[in-house]
């Protein structure tokens, strides 16, 4: 199964935050598909709820080539944002995989927050059945009008029901069967042989399209299931025949904050990254759980006094996402390459080589910045 990656927070200057569902940051960043329209890409930015008051602003949308990395299209919008709200756009296209990158200057604060969408976005008009990319929303009018996606794949367990969509374009195809699958990555104890994932719920329905389109849309409830990560695998029939499908996937849990704090001194050698060894110590010295956990706590505060809580969820999304990529036989956020994602988060270019040995480089333009590895006894060793 493929997975989606996400998360990626610039640690360097605290106003560079990612979109993709940090608790509290001040911008959040969605990218969708629509195809058979005009405009077959939609760009959403959200304002987080911590944002203050309404205020004006200047977002500037870039895509780039993934293969060349030259920017193809590049579109300035001037807006006024408040906490909660959330704007669209909507371009045009060609078939190709793209980077995206978006840039929101704040006129008022004087500030520049960069966003980019982890994933590489790809549009493939050539196929005779069409998908849009999963909406999520806990609002069933606002999934079906695919307005109003939930951009974060990291969610809490919510009493509402979740209802994710999908949009079918298929020009001469009167019906289609359509299979909503919903399954759960097993755990390391539970695998067995190359299956990851175990289903745990499947819809199936036949669809009639009108006008060459139709909205498929299911939900389910977040209270029934446990925490980890699930996947939505949506497949498209016709004739018995698959056609097409998409997938997505989404984490469950608790507050990034208060995983951190059920597993304190696992957080606080954590933090390596951050600050000098001797303040992990000091913070390690107290007996007292309650003490350790209020000298953590302080340690936070005085690295960002101002938005504390968000940069230390945006830190620990970082390691527990380098974890979930990197991890094999050591935890993920204590490689080398699980280091540098957590310090700079993801690598504009990546780059493969291999003669007697392999290699891999990432490459930072914004910091001019390239790491080097080399494969070695199974893991990536940085070499320069």
């Amino acid at each position: 199964m493929i997975r989606y990656l996400l998360i990626r927070v610039t640690l360097l200057l605290a106003c560079i935050c990612l979109g993709g569902g940090v608790r509290g940051q001040a911008w959040v960043l969605g990218v969708k598909n629509r195809p058979g329209l005009t405009a077959n890409t939609y760009v959403f930015l959200a304002a987080g709820a911590q944002a203050p008051g309404r205020r004006a602003c200047v977002a500037t949308v870039s895509f780039r080539e993934k293969e060349t990395y030259r920017a193809y299209l590049r579109k300035e919008y001037t807006f006024e944002a408040a906490a909660g709200e959330m704007m669209s756009w909507g371009v045009n296209l060609p078939d190709g995989t793209y980077l995206v990158d978006v840039e929101v200057l704040d006129k008022a604060a004087g500030t520049r927050t960069t966003l980019t969408w982890p994933d590489p976005y790809r549009v493939n008009t050539q196929r005779e059945v069409l998908t849009s990319d999963i909406f999520f929303s806990f609002d069933p009018a606002a999934a079906r009008s695919l307005s109003y996606p939930i951009l974060s794949r990291y969610l809490y367990a919510d009493p509402r029901p979740l209802y994710y969509c999908v949009e079918l374009y298929a020009p001469g195809y009167p019906l289609l069967t359509v299979r909503s699958v919903l399954y759960k990555e097993k755990t390391t104890e539970q695998r067995s042989g190359a299956a990851a994932y175990e289903s745990l719920q499947q819809n199936n329905r036949v669809v009639t399209l009108t006008g060459n389109r139709a909205i498929v849309m299911d939900s389910l409830s977040l209270l029934q299931l446990r925490e980890g990560e699930y996947m939505i695998h949506v497949l498209v029939y016709a004739n018995d025949e698959l056609v097409a499908d998409e997938q997505t996937w989404f984490q469950l849990g608790g507050s990034i904050r208060q995983q951190v704090l059920d597993d304190l001194d696992q957080g606080i050698s954590m933090m390596r990254y951050v600050v000098p060894q001797a303040v992990i110590d000091t913070i390690r010295s107290y007996p007292d759980r309650a003490r350790r956990q209020d000298k953590f706590l302080a340690a936070w505060a005085r690295l960002y006094p101002l938005d504390t809580d968000v940069q230390l969820e945006a830190y620990y999304a970082r390691v527990f996402e380098a974890n979930r990529r990197y991890g094999g036989s050591r935890p993920g956020w204590e490689t080398d390459r699980g280091r540098i994602y957590i310090q700079y988060g993801e690598p504009r270019v990546y780059e493969t080589s291999s003669g007697g040995k392999s290699y891999l480089r990432w490459t930072y333009a914004r910091w001019s910045l390239s790491f080097l590895f080399e494969a070695r006894d199974g893991d990536w060793i940085l070499v320069r």
